[in-house]
């Protein structure tokens, strides 16, 4: 069984639209958890309105049933295998917003209560999945399977959803460690419905927009970190994967489109930018200190440098004095409260 784990915050029409997508799915059997990451928009009444009234946000064409079957608060009562059925929902309210690896964690632990649970496929709310994606990363756990293969994490192609003949990310991200850039594979690319690749570029890690996970290697790694608010948890888990002869993988049969900036409901520009920086800036030094070597941290803290000087360039003093006192103190999450 699939347990898809869906993370809202103040974003219950791009959560629905996700939902609606799903229904679409007629080859596989999952439950699904949403978690609502203690949203102001009224998300909650506005979700169980559409699962009882089914009106919809999508012009879609709903072909199979979807059900309701209970609503949650809080976190204190465990699911049992027998109160969801297949291809019904949960729905359960956090009482504090902890960010990305503490909402998806809190999802990944009532889904591994049941004992049906195979894997967790974690996935963005701002998505649209196709119909045949989850059966294809099934696909490649089936086949390393049979290689017998030590398979953590399966990823598939991002496509965007105002654009979905580009790609945005062909299945994995690559890191540089040395001046802390992320490469998302693929970006802007023409997606041609061909295979382009005769050997698929190795990547770093499976962006957290869509992955597939084992129910094994979450008992043999443990959950996503929760000392990252964004960014960075997917590339912490699958180095700690790594070092426990995981590995990862991705496949170009199956795409979602996704709302790229969605999730972290960026309606206004500027304070938008001011929580990317913050939150990438903090979880890349929090990571550099964790695994990276001394050469690495002297390059990262060069680079931080020349990123105050963009901000000047820019004239985003008010930027700066934040950005500083981060690095001095990564593990501070002072700035969180002051960004909506």
């Amino acid at each position: 069984m699939v347990y898809i784990i869906i993370l809202n915050y103040n974003g219950w029409r791009d959560t629905i639209e996700c939902l609606e997508s799903l229904l679409k799915i007629d080859n596989c059997n999952f439950k699904i958890i949403v978690i609502d990451n203690l949203s102001t928009d009224d998300s909650l009444s506005k979700i169980i309105s559409w699962s009882k009234d089914k009106f919809l946000i999508d012009s879609c064409t709903i072909e199979s049933e979807f059900d309701l079957m209970y609503i949650k608060h809080d976190f204190s009562d465990k699911l049992s295998d027998s109160s969801l059925g297949a291809k019904s929902y949960s729905f359960y309210q956090s009482k504090q917003n902890g960010g990305y690896s503490a909402g998806n964690n809190n999802g990944i632990r009532h889904a591994m209560e049941n004992s049906d649970a195979e894997y967790i496929w974690i996935l963005n709310n701002d998505t649209i999945v196709d119909k045949n994606s989850l059966g294809e990363m099934l696909n490649v756990y089936a086949l390393a399977e049979k290689r017998k293969l030590k398979l953590g994490i399966v990823g598939c192609k991002l496509l965007y959803y105002n654009n979905p003949n580009v790609i945005q990310c062909l299945g994995g991200v690559l890191y540089n460690p040395y001046i802390g850039i992320i490469r998302q594979v693929g970006n802007n690319e023409a997606d041609t419905g061909t295979i382009k690749y005769n050997i698929k570029p190795k990547v770093s890690y499976i962006p957290g927009t869509s992955m597939l996970v084992s129910v094994n290697f979450v008992k043999d790694v443990g959950l996503l970190s929760e000392e990252y608010f964004l960014y960075f948890e997917e590339l912490d888990w699958t180095k700690r994967g790594e070092k426990r002869g995981w590995q990862i993988d991705y496949t170009l049969e199956a795409f979602v489109l996704h709302k790229e900036g969605g999730t972290i409901n960026k309606d206004n520009y500027l304070n938008k930018s001011a929580l990317s920086d913050y939150c990438f800036l903090r979880s890349k030094l929090l990571y550099t200190r964790k695994y990276e070597n001394s050469f690495c941290k002297v390059t990262i803290f060069l680079g931080v440098i020349l990123s105050f000087l963009l901000r000047i360039y820019k004239g985003q003093f008010d930027r700066i004095l934040t950005m500083a006192r981060i690095v001095f103190n990564p593990n501070s999450r002072f700035f969180l409260p002051k960004i909506d």
